[in-house]
Protein backbone atom coordinates (compact mmCIF):
# COMPACT_ATOMS: atom_id res chain seq x y z
CA UNK A 1 0.00 0.00 0.00
CA UNK A 2 2.85 2.59 0.71
CA UNK A 3 4.28 2.26 -2.63
CA UNK A 4 0.72 2.21 -4.44
CA UNK A 5 0.07 5.79 -2.62
CA UNK A 6 2.76 7.14 -4.59
CA UNK A 7 1.35 5.66 -7.61
CA UNK A 8 -2.07 5.62 -7.34
CA UNK A 9 -5.06 6.61 -5.13
CA UNK A 10 -5.54 4.17 -2.54
CA UNK A 11 -8.76 3.31 -0.23
CA UNK A 12 -8.82 1.25 2.20
CA UNK A 13 -11.47 -1.79 2.23
CA UNK A 14 -13.81 -1.35 5.32
CA UNK A 15 -15.08 -4.85 5.79
CA UNK A 16 -12.78 -8.26 7.01
CA UNK A 17 -9.79 -7.91 8.98
CA UNK A 18 -8.27 -4.50 7.81
CA UNK A 19 -5.95 -5.98 4.76
CA UNK A 20 -7.12 -5.00 1.85
CA UNK A 21 -7.33 -1.87 -0.65
CA UNK A 22 -8.58 -0.43 -3.62
CA UNK A 23 -6.22 0.74 -6.00
CA UNK A 24 -7.46 3.45 -8.39
CA UNK A 25 -5.31 4.21 -11.63
CA UNK A 26 -6.90 6.09 -14.47
CA UNK A 27 -9.76 3.47 -15.66
CA UNK A 28 -8.18 0.46 -13.65
CA UNK A 29 -9.33 -0.34 -10.27
CA UNK A 30 -7.69 -3.39 -8.54
CA UNK A 31 -8.30 -5.00 -4.62
CA UNK A 32 -5.06 -5.30 -3.31
CA UNK A 33 -5.04 -7.36 -0.33
CA UNK A 34 -2.76 -8.66 2.19
CA UNK A 35 -2.44 -12.40 3.56
CA UNK A 36 -3.79 -12.53 7.22
CA UNK A 37 -4.63 -14.65 9.93
CA UNK A 38 -7.91 -14.81 11.91
CA UNK A 39 -9.19 -16.03 14.92
CA UNK A 40 -7.42 -17.42 17.78
CA UNK A 41 -3.72 -17.83 15.88
CA UNK A 42 -3.98 -14.07 14.90
CA UNK A 43 -2.99 -13.19 18.12
CA UNK A 44 0.36 -14.75 18.49
CA UNK A 45 1.68 -14.42 14.85
CA UNK A 46 -0.98 -11.94 12.26
CA UNK A 47 0.98 -12.39 8.63
CA UNK A 48 3.50 -15.10 8.92
CA UNK A 49 3.35 -18.34 7.11
CA UNK A 50 5.52 -21.21 6.71
CA UNK A 51 5.81 -22.51 2.75
CA UNK A 52 9.21 -24.19 0.87
CA UNK A 53 8.60 -23.11 -2.47
CA UNK A 54 6.80 -20.08 -3.81
CA UNK A 55 4.03 -22.90 -5.85
CA UNK A 56 3.39 -23.83 -2.26
CA UNK A 57 2.57 -20.10 -0.70
CA UNK A 58 -0.85 -18.91 -0.13
CA UNK A 59 -0.59 -15.71 -2.55
CA UNK A 60 0.55 -18.07 -5.40
CA UNK A 61 -1.83 -21.00 -5.17
CA UNK A 62 -5.25 -18.57 -4.90
CA UNK A 63 -3.37 -16.81 -7.96
CA UNK A 64 -2.62 -19.70 -9.93
CA UNK A 65 -6.96 -21.32 -8.99
CA UNK A 66 -8.01 -17.87 -10.04
CA UNK A 67 -6.14 -17.51 -13.66
CA UNK A 68 -7.36 -21.22 -13.94
CA UNK A 69 -11.20 -20.14 -13.37
CA UNK A 70 -10.91 -17.08 -15.36
CA UNK A 71 -9.95 -18.65 -18.44
CA UNK A 72 -12.69 -20.96 -18.40
CA UNK A 73 -15.33 -17.79 -17.84
CA UNK A 74 -16.01 -18.50 -14.43
CA UNK A 75 -17.36 -15.50 -12.54
CA UNK A 76 -14.46 -14.25 -10.44
CA UNK A 77 -12.10 -11.64 -11.07
CA UNK A 78 -9.41 -11.30 -12.93
CA UNK A 79 -5.80 -12.33 -11.25
CA UNK A 80 -3.11 -9.57 -11.77
CA UNK A 81 0.24 -10.50 -9.74
CA UNK A 82 0.49 -12.07 -6.89
CA UNK A 83 3.67 -12.42 -4.14
CA UNK A 84 5.73 -14.11 -1.45
CA UNK A 85 8.24 -12.20 0.44
CA UNK A 86 10.93 -14.54 2.21
CA UNK A 87 11.76 -13.18 5.72
CA UNK A 88 15.57 -13.02 6.47
CA UNK A 89 18.11 -15.32 4.98
CA UNK A 90 17.31 -16.83 1.55
CA UNK A 91 16.78 -20.49 3.31
CA UNK A 92 14.16 -19.27 5.21
CA UNK A 93 10.68 -21.29 4.88
CA UNK A 94 8.68 -17.95 6.54
CA UNK A 95 6.98 -15.58 4.26
CA UNK A 96 4.25 -12.83 4.03
CA UNK A 97 2.18 -12.89 1.00
CA UNK A 98 -0.06 -10.46 -0.98
CA UNK A 99 -2.49 -10.61 -4.28
CA UNK A 100 -3.42 -8.14 -6.50
CA UNK A 101 -7.19 -8.94 -8.55
CA UNK A 102 -9.10 -6.77 -10.79
CA UNK A 103 -11.98 -4.49 -9.02
CA UNK A 104 -15.58 -6.11 -10.12
CA UNK A 105 -17.32 -2.88 -10.87
CA UNK A 106 -20.62 -1.61 -9.45
CA UNK A 107 -21.00 -4.37 -7.02
CA UNK A 108 -21.90 -5.28 -3.12
CA UNK A 109 -21.72 -8.02 -1.17
CA UNK A 110 -24.27 -10.11 -0.15
CA UNK A 111 -24.53 -9.58 3.14
CA UNK A 112 -24.46 -5.83 2.26
CA UNK A 113 -27.69 -5.71 0.56
CA UNK A 114 -29.91 -8.29 2.85
CA UNK A 115 -28.68 -5.49 5.44
CA UNK A 116 -30.41 -3.05 3.09
CA UNK A 117 -33.48 -4.33 1.62
CA UNK A 118 -35.16 -7.50 0.52
CA UNK A 119 -34.21 -9.70 -2.50
CA UNK A 120 -36.44 -11.42 -4.97
CA UNK A 121 -36.65 -15.05 -5.29
CA UNK A 122 -34.75 -14.84 -8.75
CA UNK A 123 -31.89 -13.14 -7.16
CA UNK A 124 -31.66 -15.89 -4.88
CA UNK A 125 -31.52 -18.71 -7.40
CA UNK A 126 -29.00 -17.09 -9.46
CA UNK A 127 -26.85 -17.14 -6.33
CA UNK A 128 -27.71 -21.38 -6.20
CA UNK A 129 -27.53 -21.68 -9.84
CA UNK A 130 -23.92 -19.64 -9.69
CA UNK A 131 -21.99 -21.99 -6.79
CA UNK A 132 -23.22 -24.81 -8.88
CA UNK A 133 -21.35 -23.85 -11.76
CA UNK A 134 -18.26 -24.15 -9.30
CA UNK A 135 -19.10 -27.01 -7.87
CA UNK A 136 -19.51 -29.11 -11.41
CA UNK A 137 -16.05 -27.68 -11.88
CA UNK A 138 -14.55 -28.83 -8.59
CA UNK A 139 -14.11 -25.67 -7.05
CA UNK A 140 -14.28 -25.48 -3.34
CA UNK A 141 -13.68 -22.30 -1.72
CA UNK A 142 -12.92 -22.54 1.91
CA UNK A 143 -14.99 -19.60 2.85
CA UNK A 144 -18.10 -19.57 1.13
CA UNK A 145 -19.94 -16.69 3.04
CA UNK A 146 -22.27 -13.82 2.25
CA UNK A 147 -19.86 -11.24 2.75
CA UNK A 148 -17.85 -13.63 -0.42
CA UNK A 149 -20.81 -13.28 -2.67
CA UNK A 150 -20.90 -9.83 -4.94
CA UNK A 151 -24.37 -9.04 -6.96
CA UNK A 152 -24.31 -6.28 -9.75
CA UNK A 153 -27.07 -4.38 -10.56
CA UNK A 154 -28.24 -6.48 -13.58
CA UNK A 155 -28.92 -9.89 -11.51
CA UNK A 156 -24.77 -11.09 -11.93
CA UNK A 157 -22.98 -13.12 -9.32
CA UNK A 158 -19.62 -13.63 -8.62
CA UNK A 159 -17.67 -15.22 -5.44
CA UNK A 160 -14.53 -13.79 -4.48
CA UNK A 161 -11.64 -14.67 -2.01
CA UNK A 162 -10.47 -17.88 -2.31
CA UNK A 163 -7.81 -18.31 -0.52
CA UNK A 164 -7.22 -21.88 0.92
CA UNK A 165 -9.38 -23.01 -1.75
CA UNK A 166 -8.86 -25.97 -4.56
CA UNK A 167 -10.20 -28.00 -7.12
CA UNK A 168 -11.41 -31.53 -6.15
CA UNK A 169 -12.81 -34.67 -6.93
CA UNK A 170 -16.84 -34.58 -6.48
CA UNK A 171 -17.85 -35.62 -2.70
CA UNK A 172 -19.47 -34.73 0.54
CA UNK A 173 -17.69 -31.14 0.45
CA UNK A 174 -20.21 -29.80 -1.38
CA UNK A 175 -22.80 -30.08 0.42
CA UNK A 176 -20.40 -28.79 3.27
CA UNK A 177 -19.84 -25.66 1.66
CA UNK A 178 -23.67 -24.86 1.22
CA UNK A 179 -24.10 -25.36 5.05
CA UNK A 180 -20.86 -23.10 5.61
CA UNK A 181 -23.30 -20.90 3.56
CA UNK A 182 -26.22 -21.27 5.03
CA UNK A 183 -25.13 -20.77 8.79
CA UNK A 184 -23.13 -17.48 7.31
CA UNK A 185 -26.79 -15.64 6.35
CA UNK A 186 -28.34 -16.93 9.64
CA UNK A 187 -25.65 -15.62 12.10
CA UNK A 188 -26.28 -12.16 9.54
CA UNK A 189 -29.51 -12.34 10.30
CA UNK A 190 -29.29 -13.36 14.51
CA UNK A 191 -27.16 -10.20 14.85
CA UNK A 192 -29.49 -8.11 12.93
CA UNK A 193 -33.26 -9.34 12.77
CA UNK A 194 -33.65 -6.58 10.03
CA UNK A 195 -31.19 -8.37 7.71
CA UNK A 196 -33.48 -9.72 5.18
CA UNK A 197 -32.82 -14.01 4.43
CA UNK A 198 -36.16 -16.60 5.44
CA UNK A 199 -36.56 -20.13 4.88
CA UNK A 200 -38.14 -19.87 1.22
CA UNK A 201 -35.14 -17.29 0.43
CA UNK A 202 -32.75 -20.96 1.40
CA UNK A 203 -35.06 -23.39 -0.64
CA UNK A 204 -35.19 -20.98 -3.42
CA UNK A 205 -31.47 -20.92 -3.80
CA UNK A 206 -31.30 -25.09 -3.18
CA UNK A 207 -33.81 -25.39 -5.65
CA UNK A 208 -32.01 -23.64 -8.16
CA UNK A 209 -28.54 -25.57 -7.48
CA UNK A 210 -30.17 -29.00 -7.65
CA UNK A 211 -31.25 -27.93 -11.09
CA UNK A 212 -27.44 -28.72 -12.39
Amino acid sequence: PAYWQTQAQVQPVSQGRGAAWFIHQGETSWVLRHYRRGGLPAKLNRDIYLGVRAAQTRAIQEWNLLAWMFERGLPVPRPIAAQASWLGAKISALYRADIIVQAIPQTQNLSDICLARPLDISVWQAIGRCIARFHQQGIYHSDLNASNILLNQQGDVFLIDFDKSERRSQGAWQQQNLQRLQRSLKKFYSANPAFNFTDESWQALLSAYTEK
